[in-house]
């Protein structure tokens, strides 16, 4: 059985429309495309023209921050035809993954008679179609991960503003309430303030990153990875 979470369970060969369909919505596809040698949007291309919907812009920041948000089904669910994905490149198959996937490939300047084997190798850097460097994937994925969870952060962090204005707005009005009543929203209020402020979003994320980084091995995201 298909398992979206598992990185053995799918590789080059032919996927079906409904595996390739869970995939997609159990990963952002910055953190799958590169294992089939694809960029993010050569990867939305393949599904776009395999009628496969792919997450909204902001779903994995809603689900990250604890949301219940629906997913698109897939269409015409009856027809669970294999997806071809790009094989191992090789020589004669890259021309082809360029028509088929959009993948970009370096190619000999014209007029140059300097043979393949003469030519010093370089470093190759291939840029994907948003400019994401094709061997860096690991590094831009994890960079997408912090990007969520400040995303995310900073949804709880709105919410907790929201909620402090609230409360302060429910004890000015207190006072004109009768005295047992102004009492009882007055105490309401402060227990409510003192849970509210047990957990500060903005400072979750600071202990996070203290976390990562507090160890030799820096974290992916870290500049001198790249």
């Amino acid at each position: 059985m298909f398992d979206p979470t598992s990185s053995e369970s799918y590789g080059r060969a032919p996927m079906k429309r409904s595996d390739l369909y869970a995939l997609a919505w159990s990963q952002p596809v910055t953190k799958i495309a590169g294992r089939f040698g694809l960029s993010d949007r050569g990867l939305a291309k393949l599904c776009e023209r395999h009628d496969i919907p792919l997450p909204p812009r902001g779903y994995w920041a809603r689900v990250a921050a604890g949301q219940k948000v629906a997913s698109v089904p897939l269409p015409k669910p009856d027809d669970d035809a294999e997806v071809p994905l790009p094989p191992a490149a090789s020589p004669q198959s890259m021309g082809s993954l360029e028509r088929a996937f959009g993948i970009r490939t370096p190619t000999a300047k014209r007029g140059t008679r300097e043979s393949p084997a003469a030519r010093p190798k370089k470093p190759v850097k291939r840029q994907s179609e948003s400019g994401v460097p094709r061997g860096n994937f690991a590094v831009f994925s994890a960079r997408g991960a912090e990007c969520d969870r400040l995303l995310a952060a900073s949804m709880e962090f709105e919410r907790h503003s929201a909620a402090r204005a609230c409360l302060k707005e429910i004890e000015f009005r207190a006072s004109r309430l009768d005295t047992e009543l102004a009492t009882a929203v007055r105490a309401w209020s402060s227990a409510v303030s003192e849970t509210l402020s047990c957990r500060d979003p903005l400072e979750e994320v600071i202990q996070a990153v203290r976390s990562a980084t507090a160890g030799k091995q820096k974290p992916l995201w870290w500049p001198e990875q790249m």
